[in-house]
């Protein structure tokens, strides 16, 4: 297991982006010592041990190719950080210190919840990612590093609910004209534009949107050829 692929080293700067805000070493240890921090790196080594250094994962373990590998880390890093503590924890729960407020500069619909009508679309996206997408996510790593056979449609199915929720997380934000964020109208770049708006919104908006489809269309691809296959072995069997 190695942790330096490109996804892995995506979430880990995401992670300390809060970092650029605090005043003081106190504060990044604040930060870091966030009970929801903590458990991410819980849940994150728990789901590496449970895969692979178990009695059963030294045994069942595959080699993956680099292609596999690196959509394997892509559900690992969806399912522990951004479908979970990420947008979850620190975006909708508000329990992750810093990046709690970094979350509701770009998003601050968050801190409206389920019973405000601004507020609905994000509380359900939220739980979409809690309930489902996160599981999925740690179901596909798995499977891909055990090589299960129910791999392809679990991909299948998350990669549908990752594009889902950025249809009505970020679509309707986009077709409204941005009324909960400040919109860099004149191409000024400054730093904060950068951040929140170019990173925040569109570079991960247009992120949940590509990589999942690429992902689905391999998936979807690979689950018509053994449908095909299947259908013509037992089309021949059925000759002799």
């Amino acid at each position: 297991v190695t942790m330096l692929d490109i996804t892995c080293l995506f979430t880990f700067g995401v992670v300390l982006v809060p970092l650029i805000y605090v005043k003081d070493v106190q504060g990044a240890l604040d930060y870091f010592s966030q009970p929801s921090v903590v458990s991410s790196v819980v849940v994150l080594l728990f789901v590496l041990y449970y895969t692979h250094w178990t009695s059963a994962g030294r045994k069942e373990c595959v080699t993956l190719n680099s292609r596999d590998r690196r959509v394997a880390y892509w559900f690992l890093c969806n399912g522990v950080y951004f479908n979970l503590f990420l947008d979850v924890f620190a975006g909708q729960f508000q329990s992750m210190g810093e990046m709690s407020k970094q979350y509701l500069i770009v998003e601050p619909r968050y801190a409206l919840g389920l019973f405000h009508p601004e507020g609905v679309s994000v509380f359900m996206t939220s739980m979409l990612e809690l309930f489902f997408q996160s599981p999925l996510c740690l179901a596909a790593y798995f499977a891909y590093h055990r090589n299960r056979p129910y791999r392809r449609v679990v991909e299948l199915a998350v990669c549908i609910l990752h594009t889902a929720g950025v249809w009505f997380f970020y679509i309707p934000e986009f077709l409204r004209g941005f009324p909960h964020l400040e919109e860099d109208k004149d191409f000024t770049f400054s730093f904060d534009h950068v951040l929140y708006y170019w990173f925040g919104f569109w570079f991960c908006g247009l992120l949940w949107i590509v990589v999942p489809m690429t992902i689905a269309y391999t998936a979807g691809k690979e689950i018509s050829d053994s449908v095909r296959i299947a259908g013509a072995v037992t089309e021949k069997s059925k000759m002799l």
